[in-house]
């Protein structure tokens, strides 16, 4: 899911680099918040138009499969991973923390840095790049660039955080059960402290 995003991501960067030359207005900073409100409002419409029935079974007969066969995967994903030499275990390490809630962890070795390529902190250093690149004078395309990709993480954010918290069905690595436990609306401690225990 992660790599899908950022593939996605990626898609679109390419995407708006190979627009025509003309510029678009320049966008405003403070429009990646007030706009999250209109854009959640537009995803909702949308999700639950006539048009979206078809995308809905697919979404939904792919997440059955997945479910029914993610431990398989996982158990054949961390086979080949031991059998190429990357390993199988998290060795982020935590570097910012507020409290007891860890803010960001990095990666430290390759099988970290191939996990961390879709976290959300990747997404925001793409689009800072296109931010420093487009600040002041510079390119409008890159700054729009950047500001769209935030606004689309956050809102994409909003609305996978709150699937995620509101089911808190543990992730295959970390199941209790043959298909994990289910536990509903962790603290944001719990989340924050164990986040593979609550966020599949």
């Amino acid at each position: 899911m992660k790599l899908r995003t950022f593939s996605i991501i990626c898609l679109l960067m390419i995407h708006q680099m190979a627009l025509a030359a003309e510029e678009q207005p320049r966008l405003r900073p403070l429009e990646v918040v007030t706009e999250i409100p209109n854009t959640s409002i537009v995803v909702l419409k949308k999700s639950f138009s006539k048009e979206a029935v078809w995308p809905w079974v697919l979404i939904t007969a792919s997440t059955l499969g997945t479910y029914y066969t993610d431990r398989e995967t996982l158990d054949e994903v961390q086979r080949w991973g031991r059998s190429t030499g990357v390993g199988n275990a998290d060795n982020t390490r935590t570097v910012l923390k507020m409290g007891e809630i860890q803010l960001l962890r990095l990666p430290s070795d390759t099988g970290s840095w191939l996990y961390f390529l879709g976290d959300g902190w990747t997404h925001f250093t793409i689009a800072g790049g296109f931010l420093a690149v487009g600040y002041g004078r510079g390119p409008t395309r890159a700054w729009n660039t950047g500001l769209q990709i935030v606004h689309s993480m956050v809102v994409g954010t909003v609305f996978s955080q709150a699937l995620k918290r509101a089911t808190g069905r543990e992730s295959p690595s970390e199941a209790t059960s043959y298909r994990g436990t289910w536990r509903p609306f962790p603290s944001i401690k719990a989340y924050g402290s164990n986040t593979p225990k609550y966020d599949a």
